[in-house]
């Protein structure tokens, strides 16, 4: 009976908090999270993967730790807190128990609750094999979007002219099409598919003979008796610290200088659309007391460059300069290159996990169609040449008293390259917390589907040690922190000699008031790239620096306003410093008596191409933008949603760049 009167003391002011603020919260949380990521198609996981459980949330009374896994803002302290209570408390009655569990806190619990629920469930009913099929949440989700104007390469030209120049003119129309279908039941089964056409590319055809240029489906089922996750069809892999395979979000450098242990783990479908960067095929987990089995198998093909380099019996033998993953088709040029390839991936997981002890093996075989070239470039003697490639490492995570957590992975790939990861994340001072992290990849290391922690992409060529901090000095205050240093030790791209960087970052936060929020940031990049000479390249440091004010204020339940102002400056040492700036104010409102929302932003900016600032926007549903702001001129966009019905919502976005003093781009 106390459990239930404190529940219900809690439950209002948190309810009209929560409705009030998930929808904006997930957005600037994820603008901070993304703004560094490696890929945008990592960004966009992230995003639809917290979007979909706005829609679905997971029920407390079921959820497992690997479930709670996917919320980067939940310590691994907090989750095993929210299984642990279930066990000892019994299950949850409510949401709003989530303050009262040991090492949450209010803001956290705030910030959990619009993702997960309580169901009320009658152990005596058993829902038939057709129920758990059918009976599920069906969700259809169709999306189109194109430039108002019409680019060069949709206008009419001469068949003579095309003939010479057939790459000059797409073979589709400029609108990008997208359509997916998703059933769940709980959390136990989910199927769907996916359908994609990009800008340019044909719908239907002698180039896109199955109509749409991508298709997807997968089906995913857990908690089986003996089976804790079976996959068929798409999906993807997580493991260790992303050494040897992580094909989703990666933590990295960020305005949370803590979150660096990738928490994910296992099989999980897929229903994105980077056309590359996935697996087909079979997976499953088996779980046996301390232990999980993770084995799966993956046959897919993929889009690369092939060069002629031998014939034997006069057949030519191919062989792969360059793998492709922008996934467009729009071109003759690049409807050759699609599915030129084929990837065979198999690959085994051991976890063992007792108390506060995590440690994982893995290992991974590929063997792709034709043989991956090597040395096509002066930096890149050392990369993977080959069909057949095997990869292993071992991984593992330690709490220590519940505030020390010590973390890595140790990776090497079968062409003599190895690649480690070792980090610690403690709370030195009740209002303090630090980070280290090492890393060092071997130029000769390689994995295909890597994510690693780092610098750049690829997770090789890189050695580096990153320091982070929260502090919290006063009440209201929070003042974040990190320094990177790393080397090349290779040449790379752009740089044609081993290298060095050095990265740092601070930013001040102050909650002002129950309603105002400010933060001022300042990072700074600075990297080694190639000046040429008259007769040769030698390497000049070059620097880049941000200065950001950012303002958030909730004015009332129904408007939201964010205003930014944020300075870019660009220097060599032998050339003269460039200075760029961007200031937007942006509107959100969402009125309580109408089943509408909408958002404006109005943003002047004026930078070069080495100052160019790049500002996270507001989309619709499971959409993503982070547009350049570059040359001078003007932004705006606006965003509408409407609930038409209870089961159908229409979203609508118009975005503008204005250039005054230009013809034309691209």
């Amino acid at each position: 009976m106390k459990k239930i009167f404190t529940i219900l003391f809690f439950i209002t002011p948190l309810i009209i908090t929560a409705q009030e603020t998930e929808k904006q919260w997930l957005s600037d949380y994820i603008e901070e999270l993304v703004e560094n990521a490696q890929s945008e198609e990592e960004a966009i996981n992230l995003k639809e993967k917290l979007e979909n459980l706005l829609e679905n949330p997971l029920d407390l009374n079921t959820v497992t730790e690997e479930d709670l896994s996917i919320f980067p803002f939940l310590s691994d302290f907090q989750i095993r807190s929210i299984v642990k209570y279930r066990r000892a408390q019994g299950k949850y009655l409510s949401v709003y128990e989530l303050p009262y569990v040991y090492g949450m806190d209010k803001f956290t619990a705030l910030k959990l609750a619009p993702f997960v629920k309580v169901e009320v469930q009658n152990k005596k009913y058993q829902p038939s094999i057709k129920q758990q099929l059918l009976g599920g949440k069906n969700s259809v989700l169709l999306r189109t979007e194109f430039i108002t104007q019409t680019p060069e390469g949709y206008q009419p030209i001469k068949d003579s002219l095309l003939l010479q120049k057939p790459n000059s003119r797409y073979l589709g129309s400029k609108y990008k099409i997208y359509s997916r279908y998703s059933y769940q039941y709980n959390q136990k089964i989910r199927y769907g598919f996916t359908l994609e056409k990009d800008p340019g590319e044909a719908l239907f055809g002698s180039s896109q003979p199955y109509g749409f240029d991508f298709i997807s489906a997968h089906v995913q089922v857990q908690h089986l008796k003996w089976i804790d996750n079976l996959v068929i069809g798409d999906y993807s892999a997580y493991f260790g610290q992303g050494l040897l395979m992580y094909s989703g979000f990666g933590s990295g450098k960020s305005a949370y200088p803590l979150l660096l242990r990738k928490k994910l783990w296992g099989l999980r479908k897929y229903s994105s659309v980077n056309e590359n960067q996935f697996l087909r095929g079979m997976g499953a987990t088996v779980k046996y007391k301390n232990f999980a089995f993770t084995s799966f198998f993956s046959y897919n093909f993929a889009d690369a460059n092939l060069a002629v380099n031998d014939t034997i019996d006069n057949q030519a033998i191919a062989q792969i300069t360059s793998l492709q993953n922008s996934g467009l088709h729009a071109t003759p040029s690049q409807i050759e290159d699609k599915n030129s390839i084929t990837i065979l991936m198999s690959g085994l997981n051991v976890k063992y996990r007792r108390n506060n002890l995590n440690v994982g093996a893995s290992y991974l075989f590929t063997q792709f169609s034709e043989n991956l070239a090597g040395h096509t470039q002066k930096y890149d003697i050392y990369d993977f040449s080959g069909k057949q490639l095997h990869n292993a490492s071992i991984d593992y995570y330690y709490l220590f008293k519940q505030h020390i957590h010590i973390f890595g992975e140790e990776a090497y790939s079968s062409n003599g390259g190895g690649a480690f990861l070792n980090s610690i994340v403690a709370k030195v001072a009740p209002q303090v917390d630090f980070a280290i992290l090492h890393r060092y990849y071997s130029p000769r290391y390689f994995a295909l589907y890597s994510g690693g922690f780092g610098e750049t992409s690829g997770t090789n060529n890189e050695n580096g040690l990153y320091f982070g901090t929260e502090i919290y000095p006063y009440k209201f205050w929070k003042i974040s922190a990190y320094a990177d240093a790393y080397s090349f030790p290779w040449m790379r791209s752009g740089s044609y000699a081993p290298s060095e960087g050095f990265d740092y970052f601070i930013q001040i936060d102050k909650h002002v008031a129950r309603d105002f929020d400010i933060y001022l940031r300042y990072k700074s990049e600075t990297k080694e790239k190639n000046l040429k000479d008259d007769f040769l390249y030698r390497l000049q440091p070059q620097t880049k620096r941000n200065v950001r004010f950012h303002a958030s204020y909730t004015a009332s339940r129904e408007i939201y306003l964010k205003s930014r102002a944020e300075f870019s400056f660009f220097q060599t040492d032998n050339s003269k410093p460039e200075k760029g700036y961007m200031a937007y104010q942006d509107f959100i409102y969402k009125p309580l008596s109408l089943p509408l929302s909408a958002s404006l932003r109005f943003a002047l900016f004026n930078t070069t191409y080495n100052t160019r600032i790049y500002a996270y926007e507001n989309d619709i549903l499971y959409a993503f933008s982070i547009p350049a702001y570059f040359y001078k001129g003007a932004r705006i966009y606006a965003n509408l949603k409407y609930k038409i019905t209870k089961n159908i919502d229409l979203w609508l976005r118009w975005a503008q760049f204005y250039y005054p003093y230009k013809t034309q781009i691209g």
